[in-house]
This record gives structure tokens, C-alpha cells and sequence, in this order.
């Protein structure tokens, strides 16, 4: 039986801070939480089809309206949303005979009410499985430095501008993704700076949230989030609706 215990990891990683925590009982090995770009991961010592059956089974007794569903003999992927209209996607990948990673993603942006959400979700897996989760790092090191506000202008549009508004600014894009529903979002970096921007199409409008992850302090990444906005809205020809 391995040792059971409790470790909190804070680590940069790639430029975006990343935190970590670890709890370990004595049916579940060690495992590590992860919550980056508003998806919270955590590694169990179970088979694919386990953590599968378990994901399903948590999704019904969450009441989440399944929406489409994938799984393979290497992964499984599950599409729903809650009752609110949060959508949530949950990704099963396998690691080992008996190791799989449980990925769980709930709502457009990185925010505390979409943590907790994610949270949830993993104890409901984690209990289906006769395991125990992890604890959630504390709040105060997730979603200081968001920014967000409503456009009027097309998610496609926004998207658009996005990617113009990090190549002014200097910032090169690593990742980006427009999906036909109109949520998409860019991960782009300068130096050791990183911004997410995050986009979801809500009634003829869109929502943007940007966040700044890097060197400096909570001030200086909220600066550099509202010089994003404002890039943006250059771009579109509009301010945008929010708090500056």
C-alpha cells in the first residue's frame, strides 16, 4: 500500500502559473490536480473503462444533459451542459493498464464558480470509483488578472481581431481554435508573458475574458489584460461593455 499524504505544488510553467495539490488516500496512489486555461486534470489509478463507467454515472447523478459522447480503447470524451447552460466536457485519456487521466472542463472562462463546478464533477467521478479527489488549490491563485466584457461585434469577428490585436502587441500565437458554436479562444505569448483570451457568443454579442499569466504582480497582469481590450477594441471600432 503506498503512503498516504498531502502535498500543495506551485510551479510556472510555460510562463503561466500553474497550481498544483496533491491528496492521497489509501485506495487512490498519488495523483496531481492541474487547473490551466479553465480545465482541471487529476491523473487516477484506475482503467480507462473505469474512469469511464465512473464519468457517465457522475454526469447522471449531477443531472447534466449529455449531449455527445466518443470513447475508444484509448479515450473517452463526453459533451454535456448543466442546468444553468454551462457546457461541460469531460476527456478520459489512458496512461497506463491502470492509470488514466480524468480532464474536466466547465464553462467558457477560468473563474472560481467553473473551478468549484470542476471540482464537484471530479468528487462525484472519484466517489463512483470508491476514491478520493484532491483538494482545490486555494482561489486566490486562479482568475485574479481576468478581464472580460461584451462586444457587439460576431464571435467570429472578435476571434478575427484577437488574432491581429496579439500580433500588434507583439505577441505570437501559440494556440487558437474557433469552434461552430461560436466559443474559441487564443493562447499567445511575448517573452515570458502569456495572455488567454477566451470568446462565447451570447445572444448577438460576444464575450471576451482575458487573462495575463508571467513575471510581475496581480496589478501589472491586469494591465496588461485591459491593454488587450483595448487593442481589441481598436480593432472592432468599439469599447466593449465591462469594468475597465
Amino acid at each position: 500500500m503506498k503512503l498516504a499524504g498531502a502535498l500543495l505544488v506551485m510551479a510556472a510553467l510555460s510562463g503561466c502559473i500553474v497550481a498544483a495539490a496533491v491528496v492521497v488516500a489509501a485506495a487512490v496512489g498519488v495523483g496531481t490536480y492541474l487547473y490551466i486555461e479553465n480545465e482541471l486534470s487529476y491523473e487516477y489509478e484506475a482503467t480507462l473503462d473505469a474512469a469511464w463507467g465512473a464519468v457517465v454515472g457522475a454526469a447522471g447523478d449531477l443531472s447534466l444533459k449529455r449531449e455527445g459522447e466518443k470513447k475508444d480503447f484509448q479515450s473517452g470524451a463526453l459533451e454535456s451542459h448543466m442546468s444553468d447552460g454551462r457546457n461541460v466536457r469531460v476527456v478520459c485519456e489512458k496512461l497506463g493498464e491502470k492509470r488514466t487521466r480524468v480532464r474536466v472542463r466547465v464553462g467558457d472562462f477560468q473563474g472560481e464558480a467553473n473551478r468549484q463546478a470542476s471540482q464537484t464533477l471530479h468528487e462525484t467521478i472519484a466517489k463512483r470509483m470508491g476514491l478520493r479527489a484532491p483538494s482545490l488549490p486555494p482561489p486566490d491563485h486562479v482568475g485574479k488578472d481576468e478581464i472580460q466584457k461584451m462586444y457587439k461585434a460576431a464571435s467570429e469577428a472578435c476571434y478575427e481581431a484577437s488574432l491581429k490585436a496579439a500580433g500588434k502587441a507583439g505577441y505570437k500565437a501559440e494556440k487558437v481554435e474557433l469552434k461552430k458554436d461560436g466559443s474559441g479562444s487564443v493562447s499567445a505569448r511575448s517573452g515570458e508573458r502569456q495572455l488567454y483570451v477566451s470568446l462565447s457568443a451570447h445572444q448577438n454579442r460576444t464575450r471576451v475574458v482575458v487573462q495575463a499569466r508571467g513575471p510581475g504582480g496581480a496589478d501589472d497582469l491586469k494591465k496588461a489584460a485591459k491593454a488587450f481590450h483595448e487593442a481589441l477594441g481598436s480593432e472592432l471600432k468599439e469599447e466593449g461593455e465591462g469594468p475597465d
